[in-house]
């Protein structure tokens, strides 16, 4: 076994062994409330844009960051890890998934998309190849130039 494999398997079993690990089925509002305050900082952030007290370009910044914030709480949602496979949280972890992409323009599209990757991961046929292998700098131009710049 690699030593990461091993190095992670220990971790994975040191979180369950932790007091502060979820028992099975419960829902976990961590990422749900992190919601909270994404939506706060963002609404903050556009208002103080509006209002002249914030540059452009600063504001572009932080909400971006704030939209990976979001990103992070949509990704929760498609492993499942909010309800825990507990069909009785599955609403509410659907509302937050919903919320999340008010901020990152996914849709249910992605859940699906994200499923895929999972069951093809490093194949050629994976849908999120060409994010995960492709250096930073070329992405970076590609991206700026699938905006239209």
């Amino acid at each position: 076994m690699q030593r990461w494999m091993k190095e992670r398997l220990e971790l994975i079993r040191a979180m369950k062994e932790s007091p502060n690990h979820l028992g099975e089925g419960e829902c976990d509002y961590v990422p749900p409330l992190e919601l909270v305050g994404i939506f706060v900082a963002h609404s903050a952030i556009s208002r103080m844009h509006y209002r002249g007290e914030l540059d452009t370009n600063s504001a572009v910044f932080l909400n971006a960051a704030i939209g990976a914030h979001a990103f992070c709480v949509l990704h929760h949602c498609t492993h499942e890890s909010i309800s825990q496979h507990n069909s009785e949280h599955e609403k509410f972890e659907n509302m937050v998934f919903r919320l999340a992409n008010l901020i990152v323009f996914f849709d249910d599209g992605y859940k699906v998309a994200h499923r895929k990757h999972h069951q093809r991961t490093n194949q050629e046929n994976d849908p999120d190849a060409i994010l995960s292998h492709t250096e930073l700098p070329v992405l970076g131009t590609m991206l700026l130039a699938l905006g239209g710049k």
